[in-house]
């Protein structure tokens, strides 16, 4: 769902959807970029390329979830490396006197 086919047999889920090739050229790494354009006017009216709410839930919870779990871990993480800079420096300072 979501996706369609054109006469190339190459799947379609944008009007400018994006396929990236890796290839090599003379022993170097090189993405080539092509562009599926598909014309409006070929296609069916009754298409439609909306996913069901239910599927963009799906996709999108997961990384939602990840991204806060991460930022978690990494604002404490940050905050255990200030708390030590502290520690330090008042350490130096007490030492200085």
């Amino acid at each position: 769902e979501g996706t369609m086919r054109t006469d190339g047999d190459h799947s379609v889920d944008h009007i400018d959807d994006e396929v990236f090739h890796m290839t090599t050229k003379r022993g170097k790494l090189q993405v080539v970029r092509d562009v599926d354009r598909v014309d409006l006017h070929e296609l069916d009216a009754s298409l439609i390329f909306e996913q069901e709410p239910e599927q963009v839930l799906d996709a999108l919870l997961p990384l939602y979830l990840n991204s806060c779990l991460l930022r978690a871990l990494q604002e404490s993480l940050a905050s255990e490396l200030a708390a030590r800079m502290t520690a330090m420096n008042n350490a130096t300072d007490n030492a200085k006197e």
